[in-house]
């Protein structure tokens, strides 16, 4: 329960309330000098809304009266009421009172008084409460001392209190902030087995690890912090304690620190049976290692999670974070290096990619498809500086980057400019037939590519021209393909020859109806061929009608 500095919870001030429409509440009390009073004639302030005859005084006014009253009165029972009464007032009104103390003043006033009140009283049942406000009383006087004596007192004398688990507890803190961490270390482990420690026992537990760590004690002071961790994991999944939780990983981050690094965390948390906190644990070792700009210890704390969990579905997460270390640490080929690890052990076909679930696929063929890409890009690039005895390994590269990416989703319009590259690289590599499939992908099923006409006329340009010994069947696929291509983009410069070129094609294959059309088409616009090539459609008509 959360006091006041001068609150006793004995009070008997009785609560009240005042309506929207009623004026500022204010307290009645009697005209006798309250100094004068003995402890029974002391009654407590109250409201009463129906009694206006007599004085009102505001709430400072009040609180003034009581602090006159505690300065005065030489009976320490009367003073120990007054204390009571500023402590209900507080309660109530806050700030006002408090702009009127004299709390230096009313703290050694405090002090004297519930010693005097032990003093007479030593077996008074309700004691462990004076003693509480004694040792809070040396607490604001920066007297640690009396005040873990005070606390101790409460303890012995009062094991059955309510107070007892709280008293231990600033026993334990005064003790640690003393540096006497084995003596801290004693007494949170006994707020921990106090019947009422339930309000104290996170944060004593939290506190008896720092106690440990402080003696070097690290085992056990990581043991008590997963222990820890493990209950402000559920809390912070409900947005309570995310600070608390935080600074707990961060000593265990110094903690491994000290010792093995992650081997010293991965003992610990199957040692506690708590591996289900590595993906939160070693994340936090690597952000300290990374904030550090520790960039390769970082990545290596990322690897050893993925050496540990090969299956699991937060193993891309660490695949990524070791590509993030090596990108701030600017080290580029260790970045593409890792990429490539990411898509030959997490990509398609393989053990990893059957094991996930679908929901967990999606978001792994996503990070697939971006590093197939850029591995791809980077691969062609390298082709085209590359000395000629190593272009082919890069082009072989590029086309299997590629092809392995667009494996995902043939369809997707993100693609068009893969498929070109893609053909750009079977065509160096002199596979004609891959070329030609990529080319057409790219040329003719994405209608927003603006490279898609190049692509188309890429195509085309794979055919020989002019061959006289060319297959059959060659024969004919090249003349759908010149005859597709020029149809298809009519309004290019290219068309028109292309079309005408088609024309010849199926004359020389004796498809004379067709050769007949298409020699008549391309001298109609949009085509514009030049007049030796109008000569020459011409003529190709004139054989058409004589064959």
């Amino acid at each position: 329960m959360k006091m006041s500095w001068f609150t006793l919870l004995l009070t008997g001030l009785l609560a009240f309330s005042a309506s929207a429409q009623d004026k500022p509440r204010v307290l009645i009390l009697g005209g006798k000098d309250e100094s004068q009073m003995t402890i029974g004639e002391l009654k407590p302030a109250y409201i009463d809304f129906s009694y206006r005859a007599n004085p009102k005084l505001s709430v400072k006014d009040i609180v003034a009266r009581y602090v006159k009253l505690l300065k005065e009165a030489e009976d320490p029972e009367v003073r120990l009421k007054a204390l009571q009464r500023l402590g209900s007032l507080e309660n109530l009104y806050g700030e006002t009172v408090e702009s009127v103390l004299d709390r230096e003043a009313i703290g050694r006033i405090a002090i004297q008084t519930y010693e005097e009140h032990l003093a007479a009283y030593p077996s008074h049942p309700e004691n462990d409460w004076v003693l509480y406000q004694l040792a809070r009383s040396y607490e604001m006087a920066a007297e640690s001392g009396n005040t873990r004596r005070t606390l101790e007192r409460l303890v012995k004398q009062y094991p059955r209190s309510e107070l007892v688990s709280d008293s231990l507890f600033r026993v334990a803190e005064i003790r640690y902030a003393q540096g006497e961490y084995a003596a801290a270390e004693t007494a949170f482990r006994d707020t921990l087995k106090s019947r009422q420690g339930g309000p104290y026992r996170l944060s004593a537990e939290y506190m008896l690890g720092w106690s440990l760590f402080q003696q070097s004690r690290l085992d056990p002071s990581m043991d008590t912090f997963i222990s820890v961790l493990k209950k402000l994991n559920q809390q912070a999944a409900e947005n309570q304690r995310v600070e608390l939780r935080d600074d707990v990983l961060r000593i265990m981050s110094v903690i491994a620190g000290r010792q093995s690094g992650t081997d010293s965390l991965f003992a610990a948390l199957e040692r506690n049976r708590s591996t289900e906190l590595a993906p939160l644990v070693y994340e936090h070792q690597y952000r300290y290692y990374l904030s550090n700009q520790r960039y390769q210890d970082a990545a290596g704390v990322a690897a050893h999670y993925i050496e540990r969990f090969p299956m699991s579905a937060g193993r891309l997460d660490f695949h990524q974070r070791r590509v993030e270390a090596y990108r701030e640490g600017n080290l580029p080929t260790l970045v593409r290096q890792e990429k490539q690890v990411v898509v030959n052990q997490l990509g398609a076909n393989t053990a990893y990619y059957r094991s996930q679930k679908p929901e967990d696929r999606q978001a792994l063929e996503a990070t697939l498809s971006l590093y197939l890409s850029e591995l791809g890009q980077f691969e062609y690039a390298m082709a085209g500086k590359a000395p000629e005895k190593d272009r082919q390994a890069h082009y072989e590269a590029a086309a299997s980057y590629f092809d392995r990416l667009t494996a995902f989703s043939p369809e997707s319009p993100e693609f068009a400019s893969v498929y070109f590259l893609m053909g750009e690289s079977y065509q160096k590599l002199g596979n004609r037939n891959q070329a030609l499939a990529a080319y057409r992908k790219a040329g003719y099923e994405f209608p927003d590519y603006e490279k898609r006409v190049e692509a188309a006329y890429a195509v085309v340009d794979t055919f020989p021209v002019g061959a006289l010994d060319i297959q059959p069947a060659l024969r004919s696929e090249r003349a759908d393909e010149f005859e597709r291509f020029a149809t298809t983009y009519p309004d290019d410069a290219r068309s028109s020859a292309v079309l005408l070129a088609a024309a010849n094609e199926r004359y020389a294959m004796a498809q004379y109806e067709k050769a007949k059309a298409l020699s008549a088409q391309v001298l109609e616009p949009p085509y514009r061929l030049s007049t030796a090539q109008q000569t020459d459609a011409r003529l190709l008509q004139g054989h058409v009608a004589f064959a």
